[in-house]
């Protein structure tokens, strides 16, 4: 014989029913409160985000307005899936899987950086023509420059990783088809740069500079007055204009520290690749602030180094009082752990700072033997 509930049986279910139902509606009432909490704490950049500068586009609205206070969770399943796709070297599925995280919170910086990474190391790496390698590195910079930090403009990763691109992929030589990335950038900017890849006087060449490349007319000259004159042609100058907006833009002590010393990093390279020797005053100002909000042995070496290549560079000048000058903040910031030559010697010698620049310990062993 077939069972029917009973009558208090239907009633506990019911009952039950209800329960759930309205436990429910306060969870989905409680995370759009919360979600709406975060909103203002957004627009109003209490919450360590950047206020929205724009209005969203309207795909984005119909994913917010669609997934409501879920849309966090999703972006949280579509990272487990991208580790997954990272790991079995999936890097075109990435792209896609990458736009909807940034599309679910485009507040995200870690998605921005990682899509950015992806199109510019993964991606282009697979490409047998340099031609389709430069469009797939280009494209990892126009999306942190003209997409990312629209989003999130307080941004100091998003500034060190653009920088990083600038520096190490379009300038450095460890990519086969980096003479072509630079080729292209110094192909495409100079239309709008004066004589020798100078940033421009017109306002119509500043207008056009901020549009499409970024470069705000404020901050150039704010760099310009730090560091000199650059020429925007060159790669190392871009990523130096980010690392430090980097440093302007956070007052978190280590990403101010990351941001400075790729600073630093884009400083060195426009004087050893591109011979601008004029950068090495800004460079030791920019070293001695590092190795001030980071003393490590790392730093104090590096910034001995290059007081060493100025001392030299002032001698070879016959600017003596700056030589002896330099020498001493030398004696201060290195003698504690390296063994200094006297100023006539360190001078004398054609050796590089490298060289000259001796660990204390290892002077003493040389010593006893």
């Amino acid at each position: 014989m077939e069972k029917y509930p009973t009558t208090n049986q239907t009633l506990r279910n019911l009952a039950a029913t209800a329960i759930y139902t309205i436990l429910l509606l306060a969870l989905i009432t409680a995370a759009a409160r919360q979600n709406n909490s975060l909103t203002r704490q957004r627009l109003t950049g209490k919450a360590g985000i950047a206020p929205q500068v724009t209005d969203p586009p309207a795909a984005l609205s119909f994913i917010v307005v669609g997934l409501g206070a879920f849309r966090g969770l999703a972006a949280e399943a579509l990272w487990f899936r991208a580790d997954q796709l990272q790991l079995e070297g999936r890097y075109f599925e990435l792209v896609q899987l990458a736009s909807w995280i940034t599309a679910l919170d485009p507040y995200a910086a870690d998605a921005w950086a990682y899509n950015a990474w992806n199109l510019s190391y993964n991606i282009s790496a697979l490409m047998l023509r340099d031609e389709d390698r430069a469009r797939w590195v280009f494209h990892g910079i126009s999306l942190l420059r003209d997409e990312a930090l629209k989003w999130n403009p307080a941004s100091a990763q998003l500034c060190r990783e653009l920088a990083w691109l600038y520096l190490h992929k379009v300038g450095d030589n460890l990519d086969r088809a980096a003479p072509l990335y630079r080729k292209q950038l110094s192909t495409q900017i100079s239309p709008l740069l004066g004589d020798s890849g100078l940033y421009p006087n017109t306002s119509v060449g500043q207008q056009l500079l901020c549009e499409n490349w970024r470069l705000n007319k404020e901050s150039v000259s704010q760099l310009t007055r730090q560091v000199g004159l650059l020429d925007w042609r060159q790669a190392e100058s871009h990523a130096l204009y980010w690392g430090l907006e980097g440093v302007a833009r956070t007052q978190n002590s280590a990403e101010v520290f990351k941001c400075r010393r790729i600073a630093c990093h884009a400083m060195m390279a426009l004087i050893e690749r591109h011979q601008c020797s004029d950068l090495l005053p800004a460079l030791l100002n920019q070293l001695a602030q590092l190795y001030k909000e980071t003393p490590s042995p790392a730093v104090r070496r590096l910034y001995s180094l290059y007081i060493i290549k100025a001392i030299q560079q002032a001698s070879a000048t016959g600017n003596h009082n700056e030589s002896e000058r330099l020498y001493t903040i030398l004696l201060k910031v290195a003698a504690k752990d390296y063994m200094i030559p006297l100023l006539k010697d360190l001078l004398e010698d054609k050796t590089t700072g490298n060289d000259l620049l001796k660990p204390l310990q290892q002077g003493v062993l040389h010593g006893e033997k």
